[in-house]
């Protein structure tokens, strides 16, 4: 038995303990257009001040400000200048992998949900360490197919050392709530998946969240989806090592 420690912060940053790591992913945010929660000020200070938090790696999907801020980012790498970074959406058609200690990071561009961003590039992440393997694929369109075939043919290329199981996936909340989203996420199959990127509760005014944990009763069986609670409570996921 393994495990992978979650924290979600505000909107749809996380971060990880993978591999004896410590990884950020999307979490320096610090505008929302759409009126969505961000991080706090009082959040971030306490991502530079807590030891705990200290990372090794900082990823982001993409530049829009409600995953990353460049301000924020300055002011994180002055704290821990030792910290590697990659900054998505301008990989262009081409994957990427990068490895770090016992972790190796795919990258593979994929497009942006939404007509109003057509064009703009959004990288999905594949996180692969011995214990476990991760999915955060950011923005791209829900139920993407795009997202199905990088993965395919990612195995395809690397089938001596990428892993036939995907272990967890952390997912934009439409996976859940529409139904293409959750056809293509039962055709990934992932161990355990973790939804996120929702409207504060002061802040759904559409009842997002009220729709998201109707379809979680509704389809989640003997699955292990979960929704993110509030910011910085952390979510624990046990990987069985007699999973195929």
């Amino acid at each position: 038995m393994s495990e992978i420690r979650v924290i979600p912060t505000e909107n749809a940053g996380a971060v990880l303990y993978l591999g004896g790591l410590c990884i950020w992913a999307d979490v320096l945010n610090e505008k929302n257009p759409d009126s969505y929660e961000v991080l706090s000020e009082a959040h971030f200070q306490r991502l530079l001040s807590e030891e705990a938090f200290r990372p090794d790696l900082i990823l982001f999907t993409h530049r829009h400000p409600d995953h990353f801020s460049e301000k924020r980012l300055l002011e994180t790498l002055r704290v821990y200048p030792d910290a590697q970074l990659f900054i998505g959406g301008n990989l262009g058609e081409t994957a990427l992998s990068m490895d770090h200690g016992p972790l190796r990071v795919a990258a593979f561009p994929l497009p942006h949900e939404g007509k109003a961003y057509a064009g703009t590039e959004n990288d999905a992440f594949l996180l692969e360490a011995p214990e476990a393997t991760v999915l955060l694929p950011g923005d791209c369109p829900v139920g993407c197919p795009e997202l199905c075939d990088a993965l395919e043919k990612w195995r395809s290329l690397t089938p001596e050392t990428s892993p036939k199981r995907l272990d967890l996936a952390l997912l934009n909340f439409p996976w859940l709530s529409l139904g293409k989203g959750r056809k293509a996420l039962f055709s990934l199959d992932p161990g355990h998946v973790l939804f996120f990127h929702l409207p504060a509760p002061s802040d759904d005014v559409y009842g997002y969240r009220e729709q998201a944990f109707r379809m979680l009763e509704r389809f989640r069986k003997d699955r292990d989806l979960r929704i993110a609670g509030e910011s910085f409570c952390e979510e624990v996921f046990v990987i069985s090592e007699d999973l195929p």
